[in-house]
C-alpha cells in the first residue's frame, strides 16, 4: 500500500535568519511522499531568494501581500493536496522521523482529529536545548480552556487530518498570536487529539517571536473569548474560569516580562473578580518545584 501524501505548509514573514534550516528539516524527513509549501507573507528580506535556491521539486514558493499568519496558513492549505497537514513555523525544526511517526499514529487512531508530540525548546543564539516540553492526549477541551500546564499549542508540533481542517474552515483570519489555540479548541469540541511522548520537533526561542507580545496576545484572546461566548458551546462557569486564567497569565507576563507592574496588577484584579479559585490554581507559586 502506498504511503499517504503529507503537506508541510510554512508561513514565512522576514524569515531570512532561519528559513533555510526549517526547509532543510522538512526535506530530510524519512516519510518521502511530501510537498513543502512556503507561503511568503509579504517579506521584505531575502526569504524568497533563499527558498527559491533549493533545487527540489517537492518545494513550491508563493509570495503574497501581508495578511497575517492565520490567513497565510489558510491560503497554504488551499494550495495543498496532502491527506495529512503540518503547519511548520518558519523558525522551527522537524526531526527526521516526525512525519513518519505521526502518520502512523493517525492511521492507527481514527478517533484522533490531530496528533502532536513532545518538543525540544532551544536557544537560537547558542543552539543549546533548554528543556523538553511534554503534553497529553485525549479529550482536551477542558485542559485547553484552563491553559493547563503540559498542554501547548505550537502548530509545528501538530499534524492534522485534512478533513479536520476542512470541517473547521481553517484558522480564524481575524486572529494572530492565539489562532492556533482557537483552532484547537474548536477541534477539541468534536474530536480527540492524540499525543506522542517523543520529542519530534525543535521550537526556537528568540526575541522576534510574535507570541512574545503581551498586548497583542491580550487583544487576540479577548476576541477569542467573545467568540466562544457568542457560540454558546461552552458552559458559562467554564468560560468564566477560563477568562480568569487568561488574566492571570497576562498579569504574569506584564509584570515579569514587560515590567509593566500597574498593567499587570489590573489584570490580576480582573482575574480574582472572575474566579479566585482559577487564579490560585494556576499561579506559579502554587506549582511544585
Amino acid at each position: 500500500m502506498s504511503l499517504p501524501l503529507v503537506s508541510v505548509i510554512i508561513p514565512a514573514y522576514n524569515a531570512q535568519p532561519f528559513i533555510a534550516e526549517t526547509v532543510h528539516s522538512a526535506l530530510a524527513q524519512t516519510h518521502t511522499p511530501l510537498e513543502v509549501i512556503v507561503m511568503d507573507d509579504g517579506s521584505t528580506d531575502d526569504t524568497g531568494r533563499i527558498v527559491q535556491s533549493f533545487q527540489d521539486t517537492r518545494i513550491s514558493y508563493h509570495y503574497k501581500p501581508n495578511t497575517g499568519v492565520a490567513d497565510t496558513r489558510n491560503q497554504g492549505f488551499t494550495l495543498s493536496s496532502g491527506q495529512y497537514i503540518v503547519f511548520l513555523d518558519s523558525d522551527d525544526i522537524m526531526l527526521p522521523d516526525n512525519l513518519s511517526l505521526k502518520v502512523s499514529a493517525l492511521q492507527a487512531h481514527q478517533e484522533w482529529g490531530a496528533v502532536y508530540s513532545a518538543k525540544i525548546v532551544f536557544d537560537h543564539v547558542t543552539n543549546e536545548d533548554h528543556k523538553v516540553q511534554r503534553g497529553k492526549g485525549g479529550h482536551l477541551l477542558q485542559s485547553l480552556l484552563k491553559f493547563e500546564n503540559g498542554i501547548f499549542t505550537a502548530p509545528s508540533a501538530y499534524m492534522f487530518r485534512r478533513e479536520s481542517i476542512q470541517k473547521l474552515n481553517g484558522y480564524d483570519p481575524n486572529m494572530n498570536t492565539s489562532a492556533d489555540l482557537e483552532l484547537l479548541v474548536r477541534l477539541a469540541q468534536v474530536s480527540e487529539i492524540g499525543y506522542l511522548d517523543q520529542p519530534l520537533v525543535k521550537y526556537r526561542t528568540h526575541m522576534g517571536q510574535m507570541s512574545r507580545s503581551t498586548t497583542r496576545m491580550q487583544k487576540d484572546m479577548l476576541y477569542y473569548f467573545d467568540k466562544l461566548e457568542r457560540s454558546g458551546t461552552i458552559h458559562p462557569t467554564d468560560l468564566r474560569e477560563a477568562r480568569a486564567r487568561l488574566f492571570t497569565i497576562l498579569a504574569i507576563n506584564y509584570i515579569k516580562v514587560d515590567k509593566l507592574v500597574t498593567k499587570g496588577c489590573r489584570c490580576l484584579i480582573k482575574a480574582f473578580i472572575l474566579s479566585p479559585r482559577a487564579v490560585l490554581g494556576y499561579a506559579p507559586w502554587n506549582r511544585k518545584r
